[in-house]
């Protein structure tokens, strides 16, 4: 169409759409303001996971102030940062805890290799009964505590605590309906921990709480570990 011919129609009110369809000025209207809607709704809002949700501006945005670096922080807020990482990577298995520590939190100096827990573990007996003990491992492929944390239904005695600084927390499978067994966890960084794993003997008082077997060597061992 050419303009005299447009310009006549708009004066008429009415324009012939792409199929030749009259329009009129109203329903143009209604498209653009249509058209304004969804140019305005995809500029406030970014895609994601199938469905609109509000952009986010900080503050720093706003005013060009730099951001806080939080690359060391654990990505769900729901899980502890560990401020002052140590690194047990180096150590022998047996060599995570030192016979002075081991000593210091009534267990035999000598730690033995626990083959039955199906990973690399050393296990330390307390001086009352040899056949108790508490095995210890580290992991650093697991994510950290983060592993416990996003998976905390699954314990019901999850409890947190910390140690020398460091964030920990008891998660035992089977939680507190057996408390012959008890799993504390302590966060060494972001992405590794040392596991506690404790067991009462025969020859303890049936009431006896493994937990604070547990504890009592991590309590020992976590200040003693080096620094990352």
């Amino acid at each position: 169409m050419d303009a005299v011919t447009a310009i006549g129609r708009l004066r008429s009110n009415e324009l012939l759409d792409p199929n030749g369809s009259r329009m009129n000025i109203t329903s143009l209207r209604r498209l653009s303001l249509v058209g304004l809607y969804f140019l305005i709704l995809s500029a406030c809002s970014v895609e994601s996971g199938g469905s609109a949700s509000p952009a986010v501006t900080s503050a720093a945005d706003e005013t060009g102030a730099t951001e806080p670096d939080v690359s060391g922080q654990s990505a769900d807020p729901s899980v502890p940062v560990v401020r002052d990482p140590k690194d047990a990577t180096g150590l022998d298995v047996c060599e995570l805890v030192s016979p002075a520590a081991a000593a210091t939190a009534g267990f035999d100096p000598s730690g033995r290799r626990d083959e039955a827990e199906g990973y690399e573990a050393c296990r330390w007996a307390p001086l009352d009964d040899s056949l108790a003990g508490v095995s210890v491992n580290v992991r650093d492929d697991r994510g950290g505590l983060s592993l416990f944390y996003d998976q905390e239904e699954l314990f019901s005695d999850f409890t947190e605590f910390s140690v020398g600084g460091n964030p920990g927390v008891q998660a035992t499978i089977g939680g507190s309906d057996d408390s012959s067994i008890c799993d504390v966890h302590v966060g060494l960084s972001d992405s590794q921990y040392i596991s506690f794993r404790s067991s009462r003997g025969p020859d303890q008082p049936d009431d006896l709480d493994s937990c604070d077997q547990a504890f009592r060597l991590a309590e020992a061992v976590v200040p003693e570990l080096p620094d990352a």
